[in-house]
C-alpha cells in the first residue's frame, strides 16, 4: 500500500510540475510577446529571424548614410547659395559700376571690395561641417582653398611653370645677380671660393662670378633707398627701386627693382588660389604634371616664400578629379553596392558623398587664357582695376556670368541628390514596415490563442491542486 501511494504521489507532482511550468512559458510569452526565448527552442524560425534582423540592422546604417549626406547637401547648398546668391551680386554690381571716367584711386577702392568678395568666396568653400572639409573632396585633412601671391612649379621633367607676381630683380650695372644666403660663400684653406657646391672667383667687393659668367653675391644686411637714406621698413617701403649701399652709383651696388605691384608697392596684388596645393588653373597635360611627382614653391602676400611641397599624386585624368584628393566617397545605401574585377565600385549602386571644390567653382582657362574659377576671376577682375585695365575688366563680365550658373549648377543638382535622399529614406521605411511584419511573422506569438492556452493550463493547473488534496497528506499538501 506504501508502494501505491508513492506511486501516485510522484505521478501526480510530475504533473503538478509540468502543467505549472508550461503556465509559466505561456505567461512569459504574452509578457514577451515573442514565441521562444532561445533559438534552441525553435532553430528553424530563429535563422530565418536572424537573416531578417540583419537586413533591419542594414537599414538602420543604410539610413545614417543618407541622412548623413543629406545633412552634409544641405549645408554645401547653403554655403554655395551664399557665394552664388548674394556675394556674387555684390561682385556683379561693383564690375558693372566700373567707368571710363573712373580715375586710379576709385579703381583701387571697387578691386580692394572685390578681393573683399572673393576672400569670403574662399571662407564659403572652406567650410567645415562636422571635422568634414564639405568641398575637399576625399581629402579632409587640410584646407581646400588657399590662395598666394606667386606658385612656381618644377615638374619632374625639370620644366618650370610660373603663376603670379614677378620677384624683385637685383642687377649689378645692368647684369641681374643671384643673391646667396648671407654666410654661404666659404673659402676654404687653399683659397678657392664656393656656395653651396658652386666654384667662384671674386670680381670685386662682395661680388663673385661662376664659370658660366653669373654674377653672385650675399643677401645684404640692410638697404637703402635712392637718396641714401637706410630703410628700416622693408615691407611698407614704397619706392620704385632700392640698394644694398648708400651709393647707388658705386660699381659693387646691387639695385633692387621692386615688381610686387604696378605702383611698385613691396606687397604683391596679384592672387593665385589652389585647391588642394594645385593652381585652379592648370589642366590636361600640365595638371597631370603638376601632381605627379613636382615641387611647388608658395609665395605670401607679402611675396615671401612660405612652404615648399613635393606633390605625387598619381593621376591620369586632366579634369577636376585630376587634382590631389578628389577620389569619390562611396557609402551603401542599400542599393547593393557592387566591384569590378579590379575593386573599384560600381557608381550606379553606391552614393558618392565627395564634393569637388575645383569642379563646383570651376577649373582650367578658356581660349583667350582666362581662368574658368569664379573665385580666380574675381581675384583676376582686382588685379585688373588694379592695373588700370577697364578693358579687360568689360571682358570679364561675361565670363564672371559663366562662372557663377556653374556654380548654380551644382546647387541644382545638390537639389536633385536631396530629393532622390528623400526618396531612398522613405523607401527604406516601407521595407523597414515590411521586415518588421515578416519578424513578427517567425518570432511573434498570438496574442488571442496563448490567452486561450494560458487559461486552459490555468484550469487544468487549478483542478490539479483540487485534486492534489485528495492524494497527498494534508501537511505535504498545505506545504506545496
Amino acid at each position: 500500500m506504501r508502494v501505491t501511494n508513492n506511486a501516485f504521489s510522484g505521478a501526480f507532482l510530475n504533473s503538478y510540475n509540468s502543467l505549472l511550468s508550461d503556465y509559466l512559458k505561456s505567461q512569459k510569452k504574452i509578457l514577451t510577446q515573442r514565441k521562444y526565448s532561445r533559438a534552441s527552442e525553435d532553430s528553424a524560425s530563429a535563422a530565418k529571424a536572424a537573416h531578417v534582423r540583419k537586413s533591419l540592422e542594414n537599414l538602420d546604417i543604410y539610413d545614417e548614410n543618407l541622412n548623413t549626406a543629406k545633412d552634409l547637401y544641405y549645408a554645401a547648398e547653403d554655403a554655395l547659395y551664399d557665394i552664388a546668391d548674394k556675394t556674387y551680386l555684390n561682385v556683379k554690381s561693383k564690375v558693372v559700376s566700373v567707368q571710363d571716367t573712373m580715375d586710379q584711386t576709385e579703381l583701387d577702392i571697387i578691386a580692394l571690395e572685390l578681393e573683399q568678395q572673393a576672400e569670403h568666396m574662399v571662407q564659403d568653400m572652406n567650410t567645415d561641417f562636422a571635422t568634414r572639409q564639405m568641398f575637399g573632396s576625399a581629402s579632409n585633412d587640410k584646407t581646400p582653398f588657399t590662395v598666394f601671391s606667386r606658385i612656381e612649379i618644377e615638374m619632374a621633367d625639370g620644366s618650370v611653370k610660373i603663376f603670379g607676381n614677378e620677384t624683385d630683380t637685383a642687377e649689378v650695372g645692368g647684369n641681374e645677380i643671384t643673391l646667396l644666403e648671407a654666410g654661404s660663400i666659404q673659402t676654404d684653406a687653399e683659397g678657392n671660393i664656393s656656395a653651396n657646391g658652386i666654384a667662384l672667383t671674386e670680381t670685386a667687393n662682395g661680388l663673385y662670378t661662376d664659370d658660366s659668367g653669373n654674377l653672385y653675391a650675399e643677401t645684404p644686411a640692410k638697404y637703402y633707398d635712392s637718396d641714401g637714406n637706410e630703410i628700416t621698413d622693408l615691407a611698407n617701403y614704397l619706392g620704385e627701386t632700392y640698394y644694398s649701399s648708400p651709393d647707388k652709383d658705386a660699381a659693387d651696388t646691387i639695385k633692387f627693382t621692386v615688381n610686387g605691384s604696378p605702383d611698385f608697392s613691396p606687397t604683391p596684388n596679384e592672387r593665385i588660389v589652389c585647391y588642394n596645393d594645385i593652381p585652379v588653373d592648370l589642366m590636361g597635360d600640365e595638371l597631370k604634371n603638376a601632381v605627379n611627382g613636382s615641387t611647388i614653391k608658395y609665395y605670401d602676400d607679402k611675396g615671401k616664400l612660405v612652404e615648399t611641397k613635393e606633390i605625387n599624386y598619381p593621376t591620369t585624368s586632366g579634369g577636376a578629379d585630376g587634382f590631389p584628393g578628389t577620389k569619390p566617397i562611396y557609402v551603401d545605401i542599400g542599393l547593393g553596392m557592387k566591384y569590378y574585377p579590379d575593386g573599384t565600385v560600381n557608381p550606379s549602386t553606391a552614393l558618392n558623398m565627395s564634393l569637388n571644390g575645383a569642379e563646383i567653382t570651376g577649373c582650367g582657362t578658356d581660349k583667350d587664357n582666362d581662368s574658368l574659377n569664379l573665385i580666380q576671376l574675381v581675384y583676376d577682375t582686382a588685379a585688373a582695376l588694379r592695373r588700370g585695365d577697364k578693358a579687360t575688366v568689360n571682358r570679364y563680365i561675361d565670363k564672371l556670368d559663366e562662372a557663377n550658373s556653374k556654380v548654380m549648377d551644382s546647387i541644382t543638382t545638390l537639389g536633385v541628390k536631396q530629393t532622390n535622399m528623400q526618396m531612398y529614406l522613405d523607401r527604406n521605411e516601407v521595407y523597414r514596415i515590411n521586415l518588421c511584419e515578416k519578424q513578427n511573422s517567425i518570432e511573434g506569438v498570438d496574442i488571442e490563442r496563448e490567452i486561450t492556452n494560458m487559461k486552459s493550463i490555468e484550469a487544468a493547473y487549478n483542478a490539479s491542486l483540487s485534486l492534489g488534496s485528495g492524494i497527498l497528506p494534508k501537511s505535504i499538501f498545505d506545504f506545496v
